[in-house]
């Protein structure tokens, strides 16, 4: 078929359900996606995996939420939906800095970035995202 651009996303929840599930006998992420097709056809794929300026979507919080005042860069990540203001943890977003150099680390050859709305955001991503030693190169898209 002439295939060999994958994009390894873990994908949404089906229409009507809230929440992302595994299914039985498949994979329960991108990262368990990218480990199978680089053991299996070694190089033959380009594989394209996701990355997040304002951090994943089930990391991000409202404020209110938090249960403590943010920090600098908090402050810098926050986003406002409809009047209300969200924000990824420091925590939260160490642990997906960590986790898209797991899947650069298994075989993600490029990242593509969710929406962003702020070039700052994505600016000050990039910059975390070398400092953790990620070399793909980064395309900023929508998923």
């Amino acid at each position: 078929a002439g295939i060999c651009n994958i994009a390894a996303l873990r994908g949404a929840p089906p229409k009507g359900q809230d929440r992302w599930e595994v299914t039985e006998g498949g994979f329960s992420c991108a990262l368990d996606l990218v480990k199978y097709m680089r053991s299996n056809y070694g190089d033959y794929f380009s594989i394209q995996v996701a990355g997040y300026p304002e951090g994943h979507p089930d990391r991000i919080t409202k404020v209110s939420e938090l249960g403590r005042p943010m920090s600098e860069r908090e402050k810098a990540r926050q986003v406002d939906v409809e009047g209300e203001a969200y924000v990824c943890s420091d925590e939260d977003y160490e642990i997906e800095l960590n986790y898209l150099k797991e899947k650069c680390d298994a075989g993600g050859d490029v990242i593509i970035t969710q929406l962003f709305y702020d070039f700052d955001h994505f600016k000050n991503w990039v910059a975390d995202v070398r400092a953790k030693g990620i070399t793909a190169p980064i395309f900023p898209g929508i998923m």
